[in-house]
C-alpha cells in the first residue's frame, strides 16, 4: 500500500498499476504498462510527477475527464489504443512519468484544474507536497487568473498579468485549439499593411450597462475576499473598439474587419458555430496581420490562431505574460503596441510594416513553425519540462 500522507485511501496512483481503495462510478484504472513502455522509450528524461487522484474519478465521464489536467489525463485515458494514445497525447506521455512515491518525484501536480479541485483540496495537496520538499504545478481553466496561496505553487494559466501574483510563480499557457489551418496558407503581403479582425468589437445597446454593473459587483466582492487577479472594471471590448476605430480611420491601412456586437455573433447551435468559425478563418487568411486584444482574461486566443496560420499578430499589450519569454524574442515575432498607445496603433503598424514583410522570422512559414514547435499542445508540453526544471 503506498504512503497516503494522511489523505484518503483511493486517491493515489500506485506502482502496482491499479487505483487503491474504492472503485468509482467508472471503476478503477489499471495501468497498461506495455502501452506506456513504448511511448516512454522515446523520452530522454521524462519529468517525474507525483499526484493525488480524486476519489471515484470516472474517466468515462466526459465532464470529469475534461476537468483532469492534461499531464495526468494522458496517462489515465484508457479509451484509446496504444497507437491512438501516442498520436493524441504525444509529449504528454513521452515527457512526463507518473510516480506513486513522492520521494521519487521532481514535482507534484494538482490532478484537476484548480477550479474543479477547490481551495480545500488544493491546500491539502500543496501542504503534503511541501512536507516532501516538492513544488506543486497547478493548472487553471477559467479566463480570469486565480490568486494562489503559496510560493511553492507554479501556476499554469493562459492569461497571467505581469507581476500580479502575490505569492506563486506563474507560467503562461498558450490557448489550445484544433489545428484548422494545417499549415501556413499564402499571405497577401502588399505595400499597404492589411489587417484582419472578425469578432466582438462592439456592444449591444443596453448590454454594456448590465455587464458593467456585474463587473463592478464582482470587483467589489474580490476586494473583500481576493480570489482572482482583478480584471479591469471596464469591458475589454472598449479597448478593442478603440483599436479598431484607429485602424479603420487610417487611409494607410487596409482594414478587413467583421465587427460583431456579441461573442461569435451570438451563435446558438452547431450550424451557426460552424458558419461563424468559417467566417473567422476566412477573415484571418485575408490579411498580413491580425489584431489581437485581450478578452475577459488577459490573453488573446486570436494571437495563437494568427501564428498557426502564419499571420503576424498586431498585439495590444495589456501587461501580458507570454509563453516561454526566456526563450522566445516575442518582439521579433509580432508588432507590439502598449495599451496606453492604442490611439496611435495605425501609425505604429505602418511604421513597422516595411521591416515585417522582409523579416524571415515573421514569414508565414516561420510563424507557423513557431506555433507547431512551442504553442501547440504537444509542443508546449514538450518544452515545458526544461522550463519547469529551471524553477524546481
Amino acid at each position: 500500500m503506498p504512503h497516503t500522507g494522511g489523505l484518503p485511501v483511493g486517491t493515489w496512483w500506485p506502482r502496482s498499476g491499479r487505483c487503491v481503495g474504492r472503485r468509482g462510478p467508472g471503476g478503477a484504472y489499471p495501468v497498461d504498462r506495455r502501452a506506456l513502455t513504448s511511448v516512454r522509450a522515446m523520452a530522454v528524461d521524462p519529468l517525474r510527477v507525483w499526484t493525488v487522484l480524486p476519489t471515484g474519478l470516472a474517466m468515462d465521464d466526459h465532464a470529469q475527464r475534461v476537468g483532469v489536467v492534461p499531464i495526468v489525463r494522458a496517462h489515465l485515458d484508457r479509451r484509446r489504443t496504444e497507437d491512438e494514445r501516442a498520436a493524441r497525447y504525444g509529449s504528454l506521455l513521452t515527457h512526463y512519468r507518473l510516480v506513486d512515491d513522492p520521494a521519487e518525484a521532481e514535482v507534484a501536480v494538482l490532478a484537476e484544474t484548480v477550479e474543479r479541485a477547490g481551495p480545500e483540496h488544493l491546500r491539502e495537496v500543496v501542504a503534503t507536497a511541501e512536507a516532501r520538499g516538492l513544488r506543486t504545478l497547478v493548472a487553471a481553466a477559467h479566463d480570469v487568473e486565480p490568486r494562489m496561496p503559496s510560493s511553492s505553487i507554479v501556476l499554469l494559466h493562459p492569461g497571467p498579468t505581469r507581476g500580479a501574483q502575490p505569492h506563486a510563480d506563474v507560467l503562461a499557457v498558450p490557448y489550445l485549439f484544433v489545428d484548422r489551418a494545417r499549415g501556413a496558407p499564402p499571405r497577401p503581403d502588399a505595400e499597404r499593411p492589411s489587417i484582419a479582425f472578425c469578432g466582438q468589437g462592439a456592444t449591444r445597446p443596453g448590454a454594456g450597462v448590465v455587464q458593467a454593473v456585474a463587473r463592478i459587483g464582482r470587483a467589489t466582492v474580490n476586494r473583500v475576499r481576493p480570489a482572482v487577479v482583478a480584471p479591469p472594471v471596464r469591458s475589454p471590448v472598449t479597448l478593442r473598439a478603440r483599436a479598431l476605430r484607429a485602424l479603420r480611420a487610417s487611409p494607410a491601412v487596409d482594414d478587413r474587419f467583421v465587427i460583431r456586437d456579441r461573442y461569435r455573433a451570438g451563435a446558438a447551435d452547431e450550424a451557426e458555430r460552424t458558419r461563424t468559425q468559417q467566417e473567422f478563418d476566412a477573415n484571418l487568411r485575408s490579411a498580413t496581420y491580425a489584431l489581437c486584444v485581450r478578452g475577459t482574461g488577459n490573453f488573446s486566443a486570436r494571437f495563437y490562431e494568427a501564428l498557426s496560420a502564419g499571420r503576424v499578430p498586431l498585439f495590444v499589450d495589456t501587461d501580458c505574460t507570454l509563453p516561454f519569454e526566456d526563450d522566445i524574442d516575442w518582439s521579433a515575432r509580432m508588432v507590439r503596441v502598449d495599451r496606453r498607445d492604442v490611439g496611435t496603433v495605425a501609425e505604429r503598424l505602418v511604421a513597422a510594416h516595411p521591416d515585417v514583410v522582409g523579416d524571415p522570422a515573421r514569414s508565414p512559414d516561420a510563424l507557423r513553425a513557431l506555433w507547431e514547435d512551442r504553442l501547440s499542445e504537444q509542443g508546449f508540453y514538450r518544452h515545458l519540462v526544461p522550463a519547469l526544471r529551471r524553477m524546481l
